[in-house]
């Protein structure tokens, strides 16, 4: 397991030190008021119009995180024996990675595909449209790349993250309308103390992808998954709400297909566009798209799987 930034659990920690700062501040600005008003009555009516709600939002927001566990997810749950090829591939990535396979491989209707752990299972997400547009090479490198958060501990981690989120996000959404924009700044803060490691964590699994699949297929992943986005998006935009009227379900994955192939010079340029104008802060999680692509093209002394 790689080594993790202490950043994120320090803001964590720092938290009470904060509150107790916050909650004497907002006290003795309240005292000196009341005082210039001779009103002791005012200044506890107040107090309890601006410091109770804080402490009620801060007490019932780590009830909340303390609750918080991952729900499995819902899609189409693919199994071994009915889909060998996938699972065979999945398990050979899995090998690779120095892992276990997952316990479900659950198809999901969006341009995805991720890792998570829930209920007690390891689960991994395939997008419909990654299925319908990859080649296998690409699909090997987008599967191998999540598969390695398996083996880097990087699920464990995000869900202990995913929890100091809920609990900064309930406190931002219950300390009242004065306290909400510094709580709104503090989970940004924590936000950006994770990112580094979530980023390195991307960088590590892209080693992974390199390794499975070649430097060339890699990085085509990348372009089809952009192209894919766009297409996909159409599709739900434009034709998806035709079906019921329709009394008719078209195939999704033949129609992604068949509205890529139609329109392929025109959704190759927009993304490309959108790799080349990519923007990216400070909080962003995964590196630029287009410096993950040179990454991979410059890379030697792996074969590119062209199937």
């Amino acid at each position: 397991m790689s080594k993790r930034s202490v950043a994120p659990g320090l803001v964590l920690w720092l938290f009470p030190l904060v509150i107790v700062a916050v909650v004497g501040s907002l006290l003795a600005g309240i005292a000196v008021l009341a005082i210039s008003m001779n009103s002791a009555t005012f200044g506890v009516r107040i107090a309890l119009w601006v410091v109770a709600p804080l402490l009620i939002a801060v007490w019932v927001a780590a009830r909340q995180a303390r609750r918080f566990r991952p729900e499995p997810t819902e899609g189409i749950e693919v199994h071994p024996a009915e889909h060998p090829a996938l699972w065979a591939e999945v398990s050979e990535l899995a090998a690779r990675a120095e892992t276990a396979a997952p316990d479900r491989v659950v198809i999901v209707p969006e341009v995805n595909a991720s890792v998570a752990e829930a209920a007690g299972h390891r689960e991994l997400t395939i997008g419909l449209p990654l299925l319908a547009t990859m080649t296998v090479g690409e699909l090997r490198s987008v599967l191998a790349h999540e598969l390695g958060h398996f083996s880097g501990g990087d699920t464990a981690y995000a869900a202990r993250n995913m929890r100091r989120l809920v609990f900064l996000h309930a406190v931002r959404a219950r300390a009242g309308v004065l306290m909400r924009w510094f709580f709104t700044l503090y989970a940004r803060l924590f936000a950006v103390a994770a990112a580094p490691d979530a980023r390195r964590a991307e960088a590590r699994a892209d080693e992974l992808s390199l390794l499975a699949a070649g430097p060339t297929a890699a990085a085509d992943s990348f372009r089809t998954l952009y192209r894919a986005t766009i297409a996909w998006s159409v599709l739900e935009r434009e034709y998806v709400s035709l079906f019921q009227p329709a009394g008719h379900r078209a195939s999704l994955s033949v129609g992604l297909s068949e509205l890529l192939a139609a329109n392929a010079e025109a959704i190759a340029a927009a993304a490309d566009e959108a790799i080349a104008t990519e923007t990216t802060s400070f909080e962003d999680t995964h590196p630029p798209t287009r410096d993950r692509i040179a990454r991979m093209e410059a890379a030697r002394g792996t074969v590119s799987d062209h199937r």
